[in-house]
């Protein structure tokens, strides 16, 4: 019995006719069928905000306002104070935030003076003295100690007053949010380069930006603050 040689669909045992045939056509094919990408939408700022919470759209009206009083009176972008409150705080979610008024995790040292929160036992001091004549030194050392504030805006203000120091002055020169950004990283404020992209996507997205552009009335306010 004869076997039958079986069938080759190797293109190179085509005719060289057909080879020559089947290229031209793999490159019609390539430069005329349109590359579809894919796309993403982004909303709105607007769109983003009606998204929120009830306790989220308040907390953005009220640092807002904060970042804008502070802006007036220190020159640093708004846009970057709001930010980076919503990202580091989360909304004020966390204890810190709540409990201690600390909306940018600021840490207590023994050179802060004053009040401390303990994360741990979620315990508030005085001050840092009172935290380790009680719990003692080695546990102030080596503990989840945060700087507490009465109010939010007492919180804005000592973080404003830390960039107010030689070491971020290249922040408070930033002329955009996004300078400010790539200036924080330089400064050392945080080691992630991801930051710079998490706090610009939190200004973007809530159209913070526009807080640098908000100019005073003809009476030079630009917002008002309440204490309650």
């Amino acid at each position: 019995m004869i076997a039958k040689p079986t069938r080759q669909n190797s293109i190179h045992t085509m005719h060289p006719f057909r080879r020559a045939l089947c290229a031209l056509l793999a490159v019609l094919v390539l430069f005329t069928v349109p590359v579809i990408r894919p796309t993403t939408a982004y909303a709105a700022p607007e769109d983003n905000i009606a998204r929120l919470n009830d306790w989220q759209q308040i907390y953005l009206r009220v640092i807002r306002s904060l970042a804008l009083k502070d802006s007036y009176d220190t020159g640093i972008l708004a846009s970057v104070t709001a930010g980076q409150a919503v990202y580091e705080s989360g909304w004020a979610r966390y204890g810190i935030s709540v409990i201690a008024n600390n909306q940018y995790g600021i840490k207590a040292y023994s050179n802060w003076e004053g009040k401390v929160f303990d994360y741990k036992e979620y315990v508030l001091y005085d001050s840092y003295e009172d935290l380790v004549r009680i719990k003692g030194a080695s546990y102030a050392r080596h503990g989840s100690i945060w700087r507490a504030y009465d109010s939010w805006d007492q919180s804005v203000s000592d973080h404003s007053a830390l960039f107010l120091t030689e070491r971020y002055e290249a922040v408070v020169k930033a002329k955009d949010y996004k300078e400010a950004a790539r200036a924080l990283i330089d400064a050392g404020y945080a080691s992630n380069e991801d930051y710079i992209n998490k706090l610009t996507t939190v200004i973007e997205s809530y159209g913070l930006e526009s807080l640098d552009k908000v100019e005073a009335d003809v009476n030079g306010i630009i917002g008002l603050i309440m204490n309650q």
